[in-house]
């Protein structure tokens, strides 16, 4: 058997799926296909019997204030997918994890399918181990590689029937648990101090903008053409070939970006948003505006681009440097006030043009502004390094905890 686990120590068994089951451990999920049972969206009420999805997994617990609800007697009709207290969730989609041991204190909740539920024998399994063991690599490797096999980005309860589980004797287990969460409470000390201090660089990217641009009194109107007319290259060779930028290229507070692809002219001059070399691409629709996607053009092929219907173009004046208008749509005060003002429904929220063409930036001469445009770019590349070097440590505090489970669940630790 692989993952290097054939000499463990005495007593310690490796159990298949099968084997937990006929031990009393029950496994359990609410079936993707489980007809007029499963839940519909106008069945969720403000208060009620929880129904959570992999998303309400945060850390090792469960965050309710993403949970959806249902009532009492809508749930109690649900005969697969009950989740009690004391039973491990695990998500089976795309990713590994995550986990979380459920302590609640309703008598259940409901899960969505891409959530199982492990419920222990504690005669025989402990589910504070159990839910270590699941965000070991032991268990990771087994995952993927039935991922690999699987035909969609999750692995069935089928699938899940061929891991195996290391399960020592219950003292063991306890002590393993009582190690480990030694162990992880101070790296994840450390981790949390580690994401504060990321949270403080990104803030003091986000001050340099907002002093700078605060206390606007010219419209952006009045120093940008805002949406360029594509009639400017009407009348170019339908077979010219010119850059194409999808939304996945375009990035989130990065002011350069990669046009990977290319379109001849006449298959993008209907349907699609023109720009031209200089132009400031911002990204109009939720959740991308407020993500901060948006870029500067250049070196563009044959100096013309096209690209997604979602997009605002500002084309700035002389009057202004396209930087200047760049870092100007990035702070914070205009993402949110631009959230805010957003028309449509749901998922279809876009910024307006006329939100756009009113609001004010301070515009001083083109010196002053080259001068504060180079001392937001160095703050942005400190900002850069600083993060940079701050997730090399969390990624090394992740990997320890790793490794502790790696010889936790060989018998080393």
């Amino acid at each position: 058997m692989g993952n290097n686990i054939e000499n463990l120590p005495e007593k310690w068994k490796i159990y298949s799926l099968q084997e937990l089951i006929d031990n009393n451990i029950i496994l359990g999920h609410l079936d993707g296909n489980h007809g007029s049972l499963y839940p519909r969206k106008e069945e969720f009420i403000d208060k009620g019997v929880p129904y959570i999805s992999a998303n309400c997994i945060e850390g090792d617990s469960i965050s309710f204030e993403k949970a959806k609800y249902l009532s009492f007697e809508r749930a109690k009709q649900f005969k697969k997918g009950v989740a009690k207290n004391r039973d491990v969730l695990f998500a089976h989609n795309a990713t590994v994890g995550p986990v979380a041991l459920l302590d609640i204190e309703e008598d259940f909740i409901i899960l969505g399918t891409s959530l199982t539920y492990y419920r222990c024998n504690e005669e025989f399994l402990k589910p504070e181990y159990l839910k270590h063991y699941l965000n070991s690599q032991i268990f990771e490797n087994q995952y993927l590689e039935v991922m690999g096999q699987a035909t969609r980005n999750q692995v069935p309860i089928t699938k899940q029937r061929t891991f195996f589980h290391i399960v020592p004797p219950l003292p063991e287990q306890q002590r393993i648990v009582g190690k480990l969460n030694g162990l992880f409470e101070n790296i994840d000390q450390a981790i949390g101090l580690l994401k504060e201090n990321i949270a403080h660089t990104e803030a003091l990217m986000g001050s340099v903008l907002d002093e700078i641009f605060s206390n606007g009194n010219i419209k952006l109107k009045e120093v940008c053409i805002i949406g360029p007319k594509k009639s400017e290259v009407r009348e170019m060779e339908d077979d010219l070939e010119v850059s194409f930028l999808p939304m996945k290229d375009l990035n989130e507070h990065n002011i350069n970006f990669n046009s990977m692809e290319s379109k001849k002219i006449s298959e993008v001059y209907k349907g699609y948003t023109y720009f031209a070399d200089g132009d400031i691409i911002l990204a109009k629709v939720t959740p991308c505006f407020e993500n901060g996607k948006a870029g500067l053009a250049k070196s563009l092929l044959n100096g013309i681009g096209f690209g997604s219907s979602e997009y605002h173009i500002l084309r700035p004046k002389e009057s202004v440097l396209p930087e200047w208008i760049y870092f100007a749509v990035l702070t914070e005060q205009f993402r949110v006030t631009g959230k805010e003002n957003m028309t449509g429904t749901g998922g279809l929220k876009r910024v307006p043009r006329p939100f756009l063409e009113e609001w004010k930036i301070p515009v001083p001469e083109i010196s002053i502004q080259r001068k504060k445009t180079k001392r937001i770019v160095q703050t942005q590349e400190r900002t850069k390094q600083l993060k940079s070097s701050i997730e090399i440590k969390l990624n090394q505090l992740k990997a320890l905890k790793s490794s502790l489970l790696d010889q936790a669940f060989k018998g080393e630790l």
